[in-house]
């Protein structure tokens, strides 16, 4: 069955699904560099390699989860990475209670360049108040 709704292809009545990639975001993924194993309830810096026909090597760009495939076997965050030679790093989490392998060219993010962000406000810890008092 084919859901266009949640873009993805179900077969054995929901037994395997497998998401759909549009051309569009075919084209805006990373993909993993090198294989990596992640281990259980853990988090790892990933090397991805941009997508040549993006033009953004020595910019600044913003990595986010690619939309169907969040929480599948891994999670992605959202975050700012610096592009050298086509590569750049995402913080990709394992959820599962086993390890995960990410083979090389894995699909594992959508980037964009860094003026699809609209603004960003810094977080400053110095300017927080903080409380070191002890109750007894």
């Amino acid at each position: 069955m084919i859901d266009y709704n949640l873009s993805q292809i179900s077969f054995e009545d929901g037994l395997v699904q497998v998401p759909l990639l549009t051309p569009s975001l075919r084209q805006e993924s990373a993909v993993t560099n090198t294989s990596v194993c992640i281990p259980a309830y853990s988090e790892m810096l990933v090397p991805i390699k941009i997508p040549k026909s993006l033009h953004l090597t020595g910019q600044q760009i913003h990595v986010e989860r690619l939309p169907s495939f969040q929480f599948q076997r891994f999670a992605v965050a959202k975050s700012l990475s610096q592009c050298r030679g086509n590569i750049a790093v995402c913080q990709v989490l394992n959820i599962n209670p086993f390890p995960v392998v990410l083979t090389k060219g894995t699909r594992v993010a959508k980037v964009e360049n860094i003026n699809s962000i609209s603004s960003i406000t810094p977080f400053n810890t110095t300017n927080r108040a903080v409380d070191h008092s002890v109750s007894g």
